[in-house]
């Protein structure tokens, strides 16, 4: 009886292996070959990923050579360009990619004034830096700190120049260059902050030097990959400055509140907390902010995906995003709940312990601002930004006031409940909105019968 199962079991066993290879083989060519909007996200996602595991490496190397208070000063110093550079940028990615998708015929035209406008933006956030920088961290920051926190504040344009090519490449069918982009850019400052540190003592100074160096060096490279399309005249350059700031200065309200919430937290904290705890925070944030694997891939890939389609075919292709990101969220928090604490205190070290009731909070707000962006996406692709614009003002000023309200007794705790509360209704207020504002059915959370068995045909496409 042996003899007759064996070689039945051999078959059965070798059907397995090849069923499981021949989804690996087709998966590595989705990654290396694939073309479309699924392959595209896949692709993204991946990338996401890998750039998460270097930031990883990068932030456990960062903790415990500098240490809570350390850290603490490293996120004051980095903060501002990344801040100033958000707050300037506004609408302007949204607008670049609506006219990219919807005049492919004037790419180049559109291209180069939105890097125009993004760099005349970023001087404006330079000078307003140089302003700010020291009265914000007057409070318990050395003066060593923030005499080149202030000096950073220059490399606000280099900053504000990667997040606008980063958002548009993919909209130039550049998602190739984008992702290496995105992978370079952390690779690079792990490596120089390893030869800083074999070097010398590390420093807050030291490590945001790393940062800010080896961001403009993939800056340069891949501006460098762009130069066949050439900067074009100055009259396409005049042309499209006026529809691209128009449509930029109608979604700046909602994107400028989008960056201005984003970063409300640690704003609030730089200014009335110690560098100590703004190091504890700044470690439960970096470990939230995994969630970002899902988020900016929506964001890179989403909206130009959807813009230039029908409203039907946008708000399909909505739908089955959304799905898919809400289940991946969903088991994240779930891992995150379970597992952060323990992994916190083993990687960071017992110094770092607190910064498990931080992040148990900031892990939910990162899942529902990761739901919030993909139902945003809709609304900028079909030509609609002020109505996140709305939903986003009410959302900074319910996060404010629960802010100002809880951080007297809670102190970083308080700014993470209010940033959460702001997030939540944010994403409500959108949900609601699309029924209400654009006039479709709300978004069916069950998966589509067949739907799972669509997205492999669309993602092995070639």
């Amino acid at each position: 009886m042996d003899g007759r199962s064996s070689p039945i079991r051999v078959r059965s066993g070798a059907r397995r292996g090849a069923l499981l290879y021949g989804l690996a083989a087709a998966l590595l060519s989705v990654l290396l070959r694939g073309r479309g909007t699924h392959a595209r996200f896949l692709q993204a996602l991946s990338i996401q990923v890998a750039v998460v595991l270097v930031n990883v490496v990068t932030g456990l190397l960062v903790a415990r050579l500098l240490g809570p208070e350390g850290r603490g000063s490293l996120a004051a110093i980095v903060f501002w360009p990344q801040f100033l550079a958000s707050l300037a940028l506004a609408g302007l990615p949204y607008s670049v990619i609506f006219h990219l998708r919807a005049t492919p015929a004037a790419r180049r035209e559109i291209f180069t004034a939105g890097l125009a406008l993004a760099a005349g933006l970023g001087c404006l956030g330079m000078l307003a830096g140089a302003v700010i920088v020291p009265v914000a961290m007057s409070h318990g920051h050395p003066p060593a700190v923030v005499a080149f926190a202030q000096l950073g504040v220059a490399f606000t344009i280099v900053n504000l120049l990667a997040m606008l090519l980063k958002s548009s490449l993919c909209a130039l069918d550049r998602q190739g260059l984008a992702n290496r982009f995105g992978f370079a850019d952390p690779v690079l400052y792990l490596v120089l902050l390893l030869f800083a540190a074999a070097l010398v003592p590390l420093t807050p100074q030291i490590a945001a030097a790393c940062l800010f160096g080896g961001a403009v060096v993939t800056l340069c490279v891949v501006l460098y990959g762009l130069r066949a399309g050439r900067p074009s005249g100055l009259g396409g350059l005049r042309r499209w400055l006026g529809p691209i700031s128009g449509y930029a200065l109608r979604a700046a309200p909602g994107g400028l509140l989008t960056n201005l919430s984003y970063h409300l937290d640690r704003l609030i904290l730089i200014a009335l907390i110690t560098p100590r705890e703004l190091g504890l925070y700044a470690i439960a944030f970096s470990l939230s902010r995994l969630m970002e694997v899902v988020k900016t891939t929506v964001a890179s890939v989403g909206m130009a995906a959807m813009a230039g389609r029908t409203p039907a075919e946008a708000k399909a292709l909505h739908d089955r995003v959304l799905r898919f990101v809400l289940y991946a969220v969903l088991g994240i928090v779930a891992g995150g709940w379970a597992l952060g604490g323990p992994a916190i205190t083993l990687v960071y070290g017992p110094d770092f312990a607190a910064a498990n009731g931080f992040f148990r909070v900031l892990v939910v707000e990162a899942a529902l601002a990761c739901l919030g962006q993909v139902v945003a996406q809709l609304y900028f692709s079909l030509g609609r930004p002020s109505q996140v614009s709305i939903a986003q003002a009410v959302s900074f000023v319910v996060s404010l006031l629960a802010m100002l309200l809880l951080v007297p007794g809670l102190g970083a705790l308080g700014v993470a409940i209010g940033l959460t509360l702001g997030t939540l209704l944010r994403l409500c207020m959108l949900v609601a909105g699309v029924r209400l504002v654009l006039g479709m059915g709300l978004p069916r959370l069950v998966p589509e019968p067949g739907e799972f068995g669509l997205f492999w045909r669309n993602l092995t496409r070639a």
